[in-house]
């Protein structure tokens, strides 16, 4: 047997005889034993158990042998403070590292350098978590915020994640959820005056479609701002054009692409959004509501038809998926006739507020009803026409109605994240 002595084996031998306490000498002499025995060590690992790690796994870290859950504890990595995140060197550690030899390198970063210890340039961000380095930089296993100075997106309304509260450019706050294939959703009422390059202008007396960039309060006086604003179609719009109108064959219709007055990266949806939502509520209403089951499924009719859907009569009127998209606050002392089903804004559920519209300056249906806009002409060709599309949801009927109304009404907008 050829014996290879590794230079830590060296190192152990000169403890073995330097040191002068019994345990410790016997602790060494087992341990030399072990790494003379063999020409080299090649090895496989397991920590946390003494069990046999994965064929695969040169290190495994469980606690017992399970192809599951095997473990109740986690990693912990070395906790650091980077100096820089092109730089490997470590903030008190060794200077001067190979940077190549490093790829891979993973830490939990500890230091930060935001808007909060007065950084003004971006690409000097620091951000405590995991990061890994890469031969030229630290790269965070969770990006950064795309905009802004600080760590936690909070300067910008920075969104990362449906379920996440979105800020928009003036600070107000809107929950979002994710309803299936039909993607993620604003789940409160927009409020916002300034967004998409735009800035609209307060008049609650719009009387004509050329009164275009305006928004009032609810009843044209209510002060809660978590019911939202009313607009006119073109101050939702952003004062663009559609992009397309109710004539457009169903298989032919688009996912919104316009911003409107909606924050960044967000869209004012469009008819087929909507009906994509309607389907992901009329299919699966217990999840957003505590409705079970409805009356009727959708079917590709409801794409294309006016006026309220579904149609339901009888007892049968009290399981539409209108329902499912009510909130149950109750608004200007007025109880809903049929029982509003929607879970909390903060809890999954659409939550559309009975607030109402505006026309003329006169509010109508406060309590009552709502109204919310889509991105869609009505149904003559683009911008000829003064009517567009909207959905309409009211206590008296558990359909959703799908119809039209002059782009001078003020009533309201939902959002939707943009695809």
């Amino acid at each position: 047997m050829r014996l290879v002595v590794k230079s830590y084996i060296v190192d152990a031998i000169d403890t073995f005889y330097l040191t002068n306490d019994y345990k410790m000498k016997r602790t060494l002499l087992f341990f030399l034993i072990f790494l003379c025995v063999h020409e080299s060590i090649e090895a496989q690992v397991t920590i946390g158990a003494g069990i046999t790690p994965k064929s695969g796994a040169i290190l495994d870290l469980k606690q017992n042998s399970n192809d599951g859950a095997n473990s109740e504890k986690g990693l912990l990595l070395p906790r650091v403070k980077l100096s820089d995140r092109s730089l490997l060197d470590i903030t008190g550690g060794v200077s001067g590292l190979d940077a190549n030899l490093h790829v891979g390198l993973l830490v939990y970063n500890l230091a930060r350098k935001d808007a909060n210890e007065g950084l003004t340039d971006r690409d000097q961000m620091l951000c405590p978590g995991v990061h890994a380095w890469s031969g030229t930089a630290w790269i965070p296993l969770r990006k950064y915020p795309d905009r802004g100075l600080m760590c936690d997106g909070s300067d910008t309304g920075e969104f990362e994640d449906c379920g996440d509260i979105l800020l928009d450019s003036e600070g107000n706050e809107y929950p979002t959820a994710l309803f299936g294939d039909a993607g993620c959703w604003m789940v409160r009422n927009l409020v916002s005056t300034t967004n998409g390059g735009v800035t609209l202008t307060e008049n609650a007396n719009a009387n004509d479609a050329s009164d275009k960039l305006y928004y009032a309060k609810p009843n044209g006086t209510a002060s809660e701002k978590e019911y939202g604003y009313l607009y006119t179609w073109q101050a939702a719009m952003g004062g663009k054009v559609a992009t397309e109108t109710l004539l457009s064959a169903d298989g032919a219709r688009l996912k919104s692409t316009i911003q409107g007055i909606c924050p960044e990266g967000w869209v004012l949806p469009s008819d087929f959004d909507w009906n994509k939502l309607e389907q992901e509520l009329a299919s699966k209403p217990s999840q957003y509501s505590d409705l079970t089951a409805v009356s009727q499924a959708w079917t590709p009719n409801y794409g294309t038809m006016q006026d309220w859907r579904p149609f339901a009569s009888g007892a049968d009127i009290n399981k539409g998926w209108g329902q499912s998209f009510r909130s149950k606050v109750i608004i200007n002392n007025k109880q809903h006739t049929l029982p509003s089903m929607s879970k909390a804004d903060d809890a999954n559920g659409f939550s559309a507020l009975l607030v109402g519209s505006l026309q003329s300056g006169t509010g109508q249906g406060y309590g009552d009803y709502s109204a919310m806009w889509s991105s869609n002409d009505a149904f003559t060709a683009i911008g000829a026409d003064d009517s567009a599309n909207y959905r309409g949801l009211w206590h008296g009927n558990n359909g959703v109605f799908r119809g039209n109304a002059s782009k001078s009404s003020m009533i309201s907008v939902r959002c939707k994240l943009a695809e």
